[in-house]
């Protein structure tokens, strides 16, 4: 089987909405750009994406991202200054992570109340 390319589709769109190809390639990749970036920004703990799913954010996962990253923020020398620029890119990661994991917590708790209300 031989998969199709994007270029295929995006023709098909553009004839059928009577615009110009480029206007629809500019929308997909707006679209999987943004996308994207809310899937790297840990913002939600839960993306739906239309004909692909939900993608969640796992707990151990970030347990394990924050550890990694504290440990590799013990092995930079912080006098220099690429070690201090390095460490405060870690910092930022780790805020990050943690505040995903916050979210996720009370995600998960959210759902343990509802069964609990719910079996009652």
């Amino acid at each position: 089987m031989k998969p199709k390319k994007a270029k295929i589709y995006m023709e098909g769109i553009a004839e059928e909405l009577g615009v110009h190809e480029d206007v629809v390639e500019a929308f997909i990749g707006f679209y999987y750009d943004s996308l994207r970036q809310t899937l790297s920004d840990l913002v939600y703990p839960k993306v739906y994406v239309n004909n692909l799913g939900t993608f969640n954010i796992r707990k151990k996962k970030l347990e394990d991202g924050i550890k990694r990253q504290r440990d590799m923020l013990g092995n930079f020398k912080k006098t220099t200054y690429r070690g201090y620029e390095k460490s405060v890119g870690i910092k930022k990661r780790i805020e990050l992570y943690e505040q995903a994991l916050v979210k996720v917590n009370e995600m998960i708790e959210r759902k343990a109340k509802f069964k609990n209300n719910d079996m009652e």
